[in-house]
């Protein structure tokens, strides 16, 4: 991975750790449905404004592939932001970034090939780590909320291996992020139009949906040109810096840090998942993508089946 690769990685870390910060804050105002939705909503309208794309651009012969991704994508977020006002934001992002442990088992399997024991010794590493971060015995509700970070974890891994095979199938990241946004928009907009659970409009409500939705957008952004081009043990690697970033401002903001077990137990849990992709790479992670994403691609002739 070139330096300039691993530098989309940490900007999209920063990126995500403030809009988890925007979260917490968002979350005194409205519902975590409305947070997806605003993040999905203004994530799409920003893309169609710095794309001015056109209709032939966005075409895709990959659709029902940006459906699975987005469908994966929305589930996290949802776990994801509802967990986020109960927890210190750098232990809800360990567990959601036990992604890429997840990702190298769904690797496994949909490859039908047999696990490797440093895979299975990872993940065991990595739940020993878990129980540390959440201490389960001290404060059961704070293990729901946990749980459901963790469960955003595994759907991230899901919504990353498709992130990956639209990079084989030639598919651009703003395309990509494109489809991502309009389905999650989609997807949250229903419920919330058939429960009528908007919360009263506000400026403090609008400027924060503002905050999280721009800070995901170009986090996302930068996130899939490093997904795209970079090697996944680096990238996985790299993302990780989102954990220092949420500890940095947790920090500044609250003057809290987390004690030394949640300290050793995220360590755990990073430390398993680079091992778990450094030594279980199927060929189909390993693959690398060549492939420009800022610009307009042809339709590809032939298709990955992976």
């Amino acid at each position: 991975m070139s330096s300039l690769q691993s530098l989309w990685i940490v900007i999209a870390s920063l990126l995500f750790s403030l809009m988890g910060i925007c979260v917490k804050y968002a979350s005194d105002h409205m519902t975590t449905l409305e947070l997806v939705f605003y993040r999905s909503l203004f994530g799409f309208v920003f893309i169609v404004l710095i794309t001015r794309a056109s209709i032939k651009t966005l075409r895709t012969g990959n659709f029902s592939v940006h459906c699975v991704r987005a469908f994966f994508g929305f589930i996290s977020l949802l776990l994801f932001f509802y967990a986020i006002p109960h927890m210190r934001l750098s232990s809800t992002l360990a567990l959601l970034q036990t992604s890429p442990l997840f990702l190298a088992l769904l690797s496994f399997v949909l490859a039908r090939d047999r696990p490797r024991p440093i895979l299975l010794l990872a993940l065991f590493v990595s739940f020993a780590g878990m129980l540390f971060v959440l201490k389960p015995q001290h404060d059961g509700q704070m293990f729901v909320y946990g749980a459901a970070a963790l469960v955003a974890g595994f759907t991230a891994g899901c919504a990353y291996y498709n992130v990956r095979r639209l990079g084989v199938l030639q598919e651009g990241g703003i395309r990509t992020v494109f489809y991502f946004t309009l389905i999650c928009t989609l997807l949250s907009a229903v419920p919330l139009l058939l429960s009528d659970d908007l919360a009263p409009y506000s400026h403090p409500k609008l400027l924060w949906a503002l905050a999280v939705g721009l800070t995901a957008t170009f986090g996302q952004l930068a996130l899939t040109r490093g997904l795209h081009y970079g090697q996944t043990v680096v990238s996985s690697a790299m993302m990780y810096s989102s954990i220092l970033f949420a500890g940095g401002f947790e920090y500044l903001l609250w003057e809290t840090i987390p004690d030394a077990a949640a300290w050793f137990g995220i360590t755990l849990i990073i430390v398993s998942s680079i091992c778990a992709l450094q030594f279980s790479r199927p060929k189909f992670i390993a693959k690398p993508i060549t492939e420009p994403i800022a610009e307009p691609i042809a339709k590809p002739t032939a298709k990955s089946t992976a």
